[in-house]
């Protein structure tokens, strides 16, 4: 099985930054992410916000609060 290595949660974050995904409240973001994990709320929920035929780069409109509220 091929795990992913672990990321922190800064770590995280600057990948969604590279992403081109925007953070309104960044410290309210790593709050979300250390309570309900990177997967639940990005791999669940990230594809409305996903710039089309795209699998990893955001809308330029997309926000970490959009994705965390359609999670909600």
């Amino acid at each position: 099985m091929n795990e992913k290595p672990f990321k922190t949660i800064d770590e995280q974050i600057n990948i969604l930054k590279s992403r081109g995904l925007i953070f309104e409240n960044e410290d309210a973001a790593k709050n979300s992410l250390k309570q309900y994990g990177y997967y639940e709320i990005i791999n669940g929920y990230k594809t409305p916000f996903l710039k089309e035929g795209s699998s990893e780069q955001f809308k330029s409109t997309a926000t970490f609060e959009h994705i965390f509220a359609l999670y909600n």
